[in-house]
């Protein structure tokens, strides 16, 4: 799984008033995974590019704009 942002177990961030994107195909935007603590507030999330597997797409979350892998804890949004 690619994303041009990553966070992991040994992460907890709490970014605000950011923005985070990414134009690239089969790259999200935000990853999390493996128990990361990711707070984000007031950020602006934006994805463009396409997927070049379906499936992937669909049942992993590839390509998508905030993706959680394994035990990471669903991230918190107030986005504007």
């Amino acid at each position: 799984m690619q994303a041009d942002f990553t966070y992991n177990s040994a992460t907890e961030v709490t970014p605000s008033g950011r923005t985070f994107e990414t134009r690239k195909n089969d790259t999200s935007v935000i990853l999390a995974k493996d128990g990361a603590r990711v707070r984000l507030t007031g950020v602006e999330i934006r994805k463009s590019g396409y997927s070049s597997n379906v499936n992937a797409a669909s049942l992993q979350g590839q390509n998508s704009a905030v993706t959680i892998v394994g035990v990471a804890l669903p991230a918190t949004t107030n986005n504007r």
